[in-house]
């Protein structure tokens, strides 16, 4: 017999990989945005941080949201 889905370890292991991604991404955008900026020698990738950041909020308010929900409805 399988396992029952736990929805709130499912939404919490889903927010860590948000995590983890956002690191990464934050790494990668950084090291090519230096490296263009060095080669150019003029900034780059001005408005990077900001636009990563909106994303990333969205998907980290939409986990915390449906994990919040999958709370009061145990109740």
């Amino acid at each position: 017999m399988a396992p029952e889905f736990n929805r709130e370890r499912f939404l919490l292991k889903l927010l860590g990989a948000v995590f983890a991604l956002q690191l990464l991404s934050y790494g990668i955008g950084a090291v090519a945005c230096t490296y263009v900026g060095l080669k150019r020698e003029k900034p780059v990738c001005q408005d990077f941080r900001g636009a990563l950041q909106t994303v990333f909020d969205t998907g980290v308010t939409t986990i915390l949201a449906l994990m919040g929900g999958a709370s009061l409805r145990k109740d």
